[in-house]
């Protein structure tokens, strides 16, 4: 493993830790019943964490498979995609796991500094199988993952609560944008003219 390498991995578990215990500390019991200040400064750190954490680890993935990080284009899509969800999160609750979906083909595209993040969603062309199976795996994970959360806070008094939630759903989140950041690699497919150019080249041959 290269020294680059290293530092990412170093990375990506040191934001997966940060984010966890920021996220802990703003989720406390009573912070709601706090005056308006200091309530609106524990959502203001919370989705500021959130912001980072999202940024970071899409630059750590990126950086693991050995690719240079476009940090304008990680920051700007992980500022959409963090609206997205807000918006989606308070219109159609059950449709964050497509988010989800949308933000692990969008971020590794955009961590690269692809021209048109958007166009991250064409690995279903590329790789149809493989894309289809990291999809039902992310689905299931949000599904899992809003389920440990209602656990922890049931059982898990305090503090204490948030950080394990938040320390799963971030490291699964991790997991899974690596897995879609290596798909991200999966070469294009051969047209059909391409596929029958090299036939006739081996019938001649």
């Amino acid at each position: 493993m290269t020294r680059r390498r290293r530092r990412s991995w170093m990375g990506l578990v040191g934001i997966v830790l940060l984010g966890a215990a920021v996220q802990g500390v703003t989720a406390l019991p009573g912070t709601g019943t706090t005056e308006s200040a200091a309530f609106i400064a524990a959502v203001a750190v919370s989705a500021l964490a959130l912001f980072a954490q999202i940024a970071v680890t899409s630059a750590a993935t990126t950086a693991i498979v050995g690719l240079p990080v476009a940090w304008r284009s990680v920051l700007a899509w992980t500022g959409v995609i963090l609206v997205a969800g807000i918006l989606v999160g308070i219109l159609v609750p059950l449709a964050l796991p497509l988010v989800a979906v949308a933000a692990a083909c969008v971020l590794p595209a955009a961590a690269r500094g692809r021209r048109g993040a958007l166009r991250g969603v064409d690995v279903f062309r590329r790789a149809p199988v493989a894309a289809t199976l990291a999809a039902v795996v992310t689905v299931l994970a949000s599904v899992l993952t809003w389920v440990f959360a209602v656990a922890s806070g049931l059982f898990l008094a305090g503090a204490a609560g948030g950080v394990a939630s938040w320390l799963w759903a971030g490291a699964v989140g991790a997991l899974l944008l690596l897995w879609w950041t290596k798909l991200q690699d999966r070469p294009e497919p051969p047209s059909g003219r391409e596929t029958r150019a090299q036939d006739r080249g081996e019938v001649r041959r």
